[in-house]
């Protein structure tokens, strides 16, 4: 009963956001305020695609589960869009660009995985001997391999930001970047499938280019109805291949994940010129939406220890777990970057 009332309020949120425009000369997709709010969103299916890891039976929630890398394309396309549109007005917006990124990605990062640690020991007793907790340490702070849930999207976008900036230093003129951003994820994609990369480092990637490409045209004439239906449509096919042929080969499987992000993120620009989404609720979990999804792995692990001998109240130990948590991350940056000032 409870997944089913989930489900239903994230429906009628959905719905309620959506406001019809009659057309417009620019895509609402790419408004700050629309683009909140799908952070939001995307946070939201991020965190109930990762659900069956924790709970046996999903009822109907389980129908999120395929969707947790269109939650991901949303945040890369965020993340590209963001960049090149700032760097295309202003050029000095390179300045300093690393540091801010470093600070406003992985240090929360860091302060996660330590409450990670923390919650290991103390929850679950783990026991650790020197060699082992210091490896694990090692390889986290390095992002080798994380060992907070989840925390793969720390590096994949820490890289590409390093992709960004460097790009940014050699070439300087947008359109010349972007063409050179497209061959580079080209090169990332054949680099990740023939090294045996977990496939999430790069499926997704594309939606960082998709968004530097919306970013830097500035006259961008409404799409026809026919460009509409022709990304429904494929859209629509890419995710049946995905359900009924993604498994046939793993080769299949990623083809199809980058297609089908790729797609939704065309369709929902498209849309954007007719639809507005505005939602006070989405728009306020947007602001969050990265500690949300640092800390979700905290929040499943504990609800499912205090939970296990329960019939009912996962989701609000969850949500309690995740609130502290996300509060407990941003007391401790606010102190760690006053002391550095």
């Amino acid at each position: 009963m409870t997944a089913v009332i989930i489900t239903v309020l994230f429906f009628v949120i959905i719905a309620n956001g959506l406001h019809y425009m009659g057309g417009g000369q620019h895509s609402s997709f790419i408004d700050k305020d629309s683009a909140d709010c799908m952070k939001g969103v995307a946070a939201i299916l991020i965190v109930f695609s990762h659900a069956h890891y924790y709970i046996p039976n999903l009822g109907v929630l389980k129908i999120f589960k395929p969707f947790g890398y269109i939650g991901v394309s949303l945040f890369f396309f965020c993340s590209g869009y963001g960049v090149m549109k700032k760097y295309s007005l202003d050029s000095r917006y390179m300045d300093g660009f690393l540091q801010k990124r470093f600070k406003g990605v992985y240090l929360p990062y860091i302060v996660t995985t330590v409450l990670w640690f923390v919650v290991n020991a103390l929850l679950l007793h783990e026991t650790y001997d020197l060699n082992t907790a210091a490896t694990e340490v090692i390889q986290s702070v390095l992002l080798i391999k994380t060992s907070l849930p989840f925390a793969w999207y720390v590096l994949a976008v820490l890289v590409w930001y390093c992709i960004f900036f460097l790009t940014a230093k050699i070439i300087r003129e947008p359109q010349t970047m972007l063409r050179c951003l497209i061959v580079l994820n080209v090169i990332w994609y054949i680099v990740g499938i023939l090294t045996g990369v977990p496939s999430f480092y790069y499926n997704g990637t594309c939606c960082i280019i998709i968004g530097c490409a919306v970013a830097i045209k500035n006259k961008i004439k409404a799409p026809s109805k026919a460009a509409l239906i022709s990304s429904v449509v494929g859209l629509c096919f890419s995710i049946i291949a995905l359900h009924f042929w993604g498994e046939v080969s793993s080769l299949m499987y990623k083809l199809t994940i980058a297609i089908s992000s790729s797609l939704f993120i065309l369709f929902m620009y498209i849309v954007g010129y007719d639809i507005r989404f505005h939602s006070k609720v989405t728009k306020y979990i947007g602001k969050y939406s990265y500690e949300i999804y640092l800390t979700q792995g905290i929040a499943y692990v504990i609800s499912k220890e205090w939970t296990v001998n329960l019939k009912s109240g996962f989701w609000i130990v969850f949500l309690m777990s995740m609130v502290t948590f996300i509060y407990l991350e941003r007391k401790i940056i606010e102190k760690l970057t006053k002391r550095s000032r």
